[in-house]
């Protein structure tokens, strides 16, 4: 044989082992997530929660923070923890987390829950130092109908999402690079 048709066969097998391992991997981590029809955990409980969000090829289950309609109406942060689908293309789990809950909730979860994120909000960034601060950069949706109230709605989901993600610790937010208060 020559020289590069073993190259070619090694490219081969590693291509294929990084193509087919990678979802392996994803998929043996999305069937050690919660069992599908658990509870709802409140905050950040890493128990099981609903699954909510079927992962076929290319997409794992993350947990994501949203509110009851009534929290949502009184302007409360306190958070509840469902099971979404979640891209593998956008890499970290917090940023498939953070992209999920952009997307409009599962038809089984809209009685109930409810996202403070007005439509259109997209996650354009997400990165994580390593001191464990997530940076997470938003478009200037991100401040549509943002009064104080929508905005600490707002802010407690991002953060509790990400903070279900124990190498995070810190949580910055921006809107277009600028600094989101």
């Amino acid at each position: 044989m020559t020289k590069a048709r073993i190259i070619l066969i090694v490219l081969i097998i590693i291509g294929a082992w990084y193509f087919w391992g990678r979802d392996w991997m994803a998929k043996r981590s999305q069937t050690a997530q919660a069992p599908a029809g658990a509870n709802v955990e409140k905050n950040t409980s890493p128990q099981s929660s609903p699954n909510l969000g079927e992962g076929d090829s290319g997409v794992g289950a993350v947990r994501v923070h949203y509110f009851t309609k009534e929290a949502l109406a009184a302007c409360a942060i306190e958070t509840v923890a469902l099971e979404q689908a979640g891209d593998l293309k956008y890499g970290h789990r917090g940023a498939q987390a953070l992209v999920a809950m952009t997307l409009p909730l599962p038809e089984e979860a809209r009685e109930k829950y409810a996202s403070a994120f007005a439509p259109g909000t997209r996650l354009l960034t997400m990165q994580i130092d390593k001191d464990g601060t997530a940076h997470a950069n938003y478009n200037s949706v991100l401040n549509a109908e943002a009064t104080e109230c929508v905005k600490a709605e707002r802010r407690a989901q991002i953060e509790t999402t990400l903070k279900e993600f124990p190498e995070i610790k810190n949580v910055v937010i921006t809107v277009e690079g600028e600094a989101w208060r």
